[in-house]
């Protein structure tokens, strides 16, 4: 995961859902970090795990003055973050923190700890806390309207990958070549018809059927290149979308794993939702 990460963060991003929040999260996810920040005593010690370019850092210390350290897996980029008031630390998992024991009066986390192996993790967390110390955690849900997209979208990837891509590279080859294209056409358009309404919304986000349009229209490109940076393209998206679901199916192990480890206690789950009263995220807070 970390490498990909890092490659995303480089291009400055502040959030992890790209172009879709230029500033930084807004909303129901807003007022949940800063309502808890409010709740810490001034100038607490926090611990943000996976904090990507300090998004929920920055929000934090927008209404606080907490000593607040951001680390993850991934390489952070210090142009975003020395804007924020905090200290970021690159390439740290979660499951092996270089932070004393009971370090920190809180440890959060948003969309970050159930990518990890949740054991080792839960097991640093409640290491470096202070007695009494929060955890207060925002995770994936597979029910999600952020994840089930996101899984039709993977599905629609495997579905190129394993039924047409074949095809797009025959394509290729016969536009080098200048030779018939019809037979790999016609395959193409018969694999994108086969798409509903609905699953040709997936379909589009994978970025086949743009490219196929864009092979077929430019004749004066490098075919080859162009289908090598597709064929990339697509193995990461099916990576990006794999960690995705697989960490929104790990939250419910969390939570389990939170309940009966007796590391914890004060466990609260609650959803949070937007304005149409679609499920966002699910909070997991408790104490040491």
């Amino acid at each position: 995961m970390k490498n990909h990460w890092s490659e995303y963060w480089s291009q400055g991003y502040i959030t992890s859902f790209g172009e879709a929040f230029k500033m930084n999260y807004q909303g129901e996810i807003k007022f949940l970090w800063q309502g808890f920040s409010r709740t810490l005593d001034k100038h607490s010690k926090v611990l943000d795990v996976g904090t990507g370019n300090g998004a929920v850092i920055e929000l934090i210390q927008a209404v606080s003055e907490h000593e607040c350290v951001g680390i993850d897996l991934a390489k952070i980029n210090n142009e975003v973050t020395k804007q924020i008031n905090g200290h970021f630390i690159s390439h740290v998992s979660a499951e092996k923190m270089p932070f004393k024991n009971e370090e920190f009066d809180a440890v959060i986390s948003q969309f970050a700890l159930e990518y990890s192996d949740v054991d080792l993790s839960l097991s640093e967390t409640h290491r470096i806390l202070k007695p009494e110390g929060k955890l207060h955690l925002v995770c994936h849900h597979k029910s999600s309207i952020i994840v089930k997209p996101n899984r039709q979208i993977l599905e629609a990837g495997y579905a190129v990958k394993e039924h047409v891509l074949a095809d797009l590279k025959g394509l290729v080859n016969v536009l080098m070549n200048n030779e018939p294209t019809s037979l790999y056409i016609e395959k193409i358009e018969k694999f994108i018809s086969s798409f509903q309404s609905l699953e040709k919304v997936s379909l589009e986000a994978t970025n086949f059927p743009a490219f196929y349009r864009f092979i077929i229209k430019n004749k004066n490109i490098d075919f080859d290149e162009a289908y090598k940076l597709f064929e990339s393209e697509l193995e990461l998206l099916l990576l990006r979308l794999n960690e995705l679901k697989k960490a929104a199916e790990n939250t419910e192990k969390l939570l389990q794993k939170i309940r009966i480890t007796q590391l914890f206690s004060e466990i609260a789950f609650k959803e949070i939702r937007d304005e149409s009263n679609n499920l966002i995220a699910v909070v997991i807070s408790a104490e040491k």
